[in-house]
């Protein structure tokens, strides 16, 4: 049997080549042996430390979560921050959830395939509740039925609008709604996203006498007698010591993302379409056009597989690259 979940769809809308070499011939960089800080690092520590509070009421990131992540030691301390920081906003939960331990799949009409996604927990309201929402002192009235409950952590320099907007036009909702409404054969009326907004990061910056630019505080160098040299014009000046003004506060909110009959119809037949594209790839080999202008993000930077695509080098063949498990991560072995 072949799974397609959401992870596996946004890699080929991102690429065809990407999921290829991911999900196909099961090749991905070799890890290296570093610690990490970065976003994905830091999500995975902190579901993890409130997953221990959803079971057991202690906000304890587990050391399997630690090891398999290993974070720099500035990540973890954040990481338990942020768990300890909801554990006081939000002491008791307010609803009597249920618990997925294994992936949910549904039906997408093609033969072999079915969809699948990872819903941790999800819970029932029997009638029309109003839930504290958190931005503004906003309410969020949740219709009765099913409810998916989804944590996500947020960096604050990320545009909130944009990021919502990316809940109500992306497919993850689609295909946790319907994986969900499958095995509890009935309407899930949506997902209530928890959204753990890290403090953003204030980076010190002092003026230069000479050049008259703005350069990071780290960026200066250390001279005798107590003062720092511009690393633009070598000018040499006192520069005063940062003090922070403020307190740097975690924001906490909700948000409720809900699909209509119609939008959910319609993600199933995107996914079934998908999923028939990547039958025949699997079986004809790749030949789908790549997605150049994917290669290198603005943020992220360039593709895993960059230099194999752009200058013709063979994945199979390259000693930087690994084989591995392609369903590792969603908790499937693969048979």
């Amino acid at each position: 049997m072949n799974f397609i979940d959401f992870t596996q769809y946004a890699s080929f809308m991102d690429c065809p080549w990407k999921w290829y070499e991911r999900f196909v011939n099961q090749v991905e960089p070799r890890r290296e042996a570093r610690q990490r800080d970065d976003t994905q690092t830091l999500g995975k520590l902190v579901h993890s430390g409130l997953e221990g509070w959803g079971r057991n009421r202690e906000p304890r990131i587990s050391s399997a979560a630690i090891e398999e992540a290993t974070p720099t030691p500035e990540c973890l301390e954040t990481a338990q921050g942020l768990v300890y920081a909801y554990t006081q906003r939000y002491p008791s939960e307010e609803w009597d959830f249920r618990r997925e331990e294994e992936p949910l799949t549904f039906s997408i009409d093609v033969t072999g395939w079915m969809g699948l996604a990872k819903i941790d927990r999800y819970f029932y309201v029997p009638e029309l509740t109003e839930v504290e929402g958190g931005l503004n002192g906003e309410k969020l009235t949740l219709s009765p039925g099913w409810w998916i409950h989804e944590y996500k952590t947020k960096d604050a320099g990320i545009s909130r609008p944009n990021w919502m907007m990316g809940w109500e036009s992306g497919m993850q909702a689609d295909f946790q709604l319907l994986a969900l409404g499958e095995n509890v054969r009935g309407p899930v009326q949506g997902v209530i996203v928890q959204v753990i907004e890290k403090p953003r990061t204030y980076v010190p910056k002092r003026k230069c006498k000479g050049c008259e630019k703005t350069v990071e505080m780290s960026a200066w160098a250390a001279v005798r007698g107590g003062k720092s040299g511009c690393p633009w014009c070598g000018n040499v000046q006192e520069l005063k010591a940062y003090e922070a003004k403020s307190e740097r506060v975690t924001t906490f909110y909700r948000i409720v993302v809900t699909r209509t009959n119609e939008r959910l119809a319609r993600a199933l037949e995107e996914i079934r379409q998908v999923a028939c594209t990547m039958e025949y790839l699997k079986g004809n080999g790749m030949t789908a056009v790549p997605n150049r202008t994917a290669c290198v993000d603005t943020i992220f930077g360039p593709c895993a597989y960059f230099n194999n695509h752009t200058y013709e080098l063979a994945t199979g063949e390259d000693s930087r690259m690994v084989k591995t498990d392609a369903m590792k991560y969603i908790g499937l072995k693969e048979v």
